[in-house]
């Protein structure tokens, strides 16, 4: 009984001894961020031991995965010392291990181990580097094998990278074998420098760096500098042949060009006032010699009125040429004015020939004509003073309608039309009797003429 007693008392013990740790287990207070601190030691590839840099990220990795680090963590000093707290609200696990990264470079392994030292794991962490790599050398500009203008300023630039830190006193720069002032960024790790324009010409340029180890890379490209612009000719419309059009309606721009590298081209017309138009070309332009007819439309809101012409070509190395042909486009929205001044509407008339006269007032006639639409009309025409007389001989009586157009060079059309009635004149009575008494007469006396000849004769 008593042993049964015994024995009872001590499970019970031990139940509230368990109980009172489980208790006392849940009750405690996280783990603090574990803190890491040291110094970072880089060994050259000649085998000798340097102080890190200052600036250089230190930081802790689990199956690959970075543990955030928390505030008051500070990257190497100007003697290479770094502090790191691991861990952000959850700590790895104990005896968990863990990678130490110093930039891009795996420096060590620690296992994680609360009970030794909860607050500093381990103090005095100190590391040091094994570097190989090189560092890595993009070109940005110019492209390689690319082509660059040679009329203006251009920039050479690359982006420097490396796993730890470059080394900016190691740079060097020469474009054809001259060196180069170049400015760097450790920032951005942007290199560049900036040279006058370049003679047309092959160039080669170089880029050699180092990172703060000792590792170099080389980077080495070519390209050419462009040298002639395009050259470019108007072929039409022209100063002295300008196009007629109207708005809403296109002129069509014929140009020639000699370009071994084009880009782009653009016309544009317009004048002081407005810019009626401007097209640049959608597809590709073929290389050398050629030749362009382009149809550019003019807006249906486009003021009339003349205007300029000029087409600009560009090549690949930014060089251009603009030829100019002065008021080579007419947009003209003017009708013509016909006005039919005989025979007036409603008139009588008879003779031969028959009149159509007017005049034509229009700005832009050029060598177009007017026209009737009767046939048998033969035409006189001024184009200086605008004045047009129709003529036929070959009307019978009646009633006819006659209209007279003018169409300008940008394809205005005018016209005037009236009506009109047309009577054979006829001969009178007396008329006709005076012309058989003459013609009666006439016969007689040669009649009588005959006789006394006759009569001379036989005497």
């Amino acid at each position: 009984m008593k042993k049964t007693r015994r024995i009872s008392t001590f499970v019970l013990i031990t139940g509230l001894i368990a109980l009172s740790l489980f208790s006392l287990a849940k009750s405690q207070p996280p783990l603090p961020p574990v803190v890491i601190e040291g110094y970072v030691t880089i060994q050259t590839a000649s085998g000798t031991n340097i102080t890190a840099p200052a600036g250089l990220r230190v930081y802790t990795k689990q199956q690959g995965i970075t543990i955030p680090n928390v505030a008051g963590s500070l990257p190497t000093d100007a003697s290479g010392f770094y502090l790191i707290s691991v861990g952000n609200g959850t700590l790895p696990a104990e005896g968990a291990t863990i990678d130490v990264w110093v930039q891009g470079i795996n420096a060590t392994q620690i296992v994680f181990s609360y009970h030794n030292n909860p607050y500093n794991y381990p103090a005095g962490l100190n590391l040091t580097l094994m570097d190989t790599t090189p560092p890595t050398i993009q070109v940005v500009s110019p492209l390689p094998q690319g082509q660059v203008s040679s009329a203006v300023p251009i920039w050479i630039n690359a982006t420097l990278t490396d796993n730890l830190a470059i080394d900016p006193t190691s740079i060097k720069m020469t474009l054809n074998g001259t060196q180069l002032t170049w400015a760097f960024d450790n920032t951005t790790g942007l290199l560049s420098s900036q040279t006058g324009p370049l003679t047309q010409g092959f160039y080669i340029a170089n880029i050699t760096a180092s990172d703060i180890v000792g590792n170099t890379a080389v980077q080495t490209w070519n390209f050419t500098a462009g040298g002639l612009p395009p050259t470019v000719t108007i072929t039409s419309p022209t100063t002295g042949a300008p196009t007629y059009t109207q708005s809403g309606k296109s002129a069509t721009v014929i140009f020639s060009y000699t370009e071994p590298n084009p880009l782009n081209w653009t016309i544009t017309i317009s004048n002081a006032t407005y810019s009626v138009a401007s097209v640049s070309n959608s597809t590709a332009i073929t290389p050398g010699t050629s030749t362009a007819t382009v149809s550019v439309a003019i807006p249906s809101t486009a003021v009339g009125g003349t205007y300029n012409l000029a087409v600009t070509m560009y090549n690949t190395f930014i060089l251009t040429t603009t030829a100019t042909q002065t008021n080579a486009v007419i947009v003209d929205n003017t009708l013509p004015t016909v006005i039919i001044n005989y025979p007036a509407q409603g008139d009588t008339v008879s003779g031969s020939p028959v009149w159509v006269n007017g005049t034509v007032t229009e700005t832009n006639m050029g060598s177009n004509q007017p026209t009737i639409n009767t046939t048998g009309f033969t035409l006189q025409w001024n184009p200086t003073t605008g004045a047009f007389a129709f003529s036929t001989s070959s009307l019978s009586n009646g009633t006819y309608t006659v209209s007279v157009s003018f169409t300008d060079l940008a394809g205005n059309s005018g016209s005037s039309t009236v009506t009109f009635t047309f009577m054979v004149p006829e001969f009178p009575s007396f008329a006709v009797l005076l012309l058989a008494l003459t013609v009666a007469t006439t016969l007689a006396l040669a009649a009588s003429r005959t006789g006394k000849r006759k009569r001379l004769l036989s005497q």
